[in-house]
């Protein structure tokens, strides 16, 4: 397990969600360089600017967006959730009795 620090306090992250971050954002880098190009060829080639390409340069426009802010945004609450990380330190953390009171 990886651990950094955040606030003085440790914390690890397992190898499952390490995957899962770097699929994320590899899918949301793929994401935004295919609607690149798909945005380029129908601004650069006039013979696309049918009504069906219209659509689907709306649709990529949309999903670069998606990709340029929804992914990353995501990725970082995905990661930053107290359930994903798991305190190392024993100084700060609490047992049950004490939230009892």
């Amino acid at each position: 397990m990886k651990s950094f620090s955040l606030d003085k306090m440790e914390y690890s992250i397992d190898m499952h969600h390490f995957i899962y971050y770097v699929t994320r954002n590899i899918t949301a880098l793929l994401s935004i360089l295919g609607n690149y190009i798909v945005l380029r060829a129908i601004i650069k080639f006039k013979s696309l600017e049918t009504a069906t390409d219209l659509f689907i340069f709306n649709l990529a426009i949309c999903d670069l967006l998606s990709g340029l802010i929804v992914s990353p945004f995501s990725t970082a609450v995905y990661y930053l959730k107290p359930t994903n990380l798991v305190a190392l330190d024993d100084n700060n953390s609490t047992n049950s009795n004490e939230l009892d009171n």
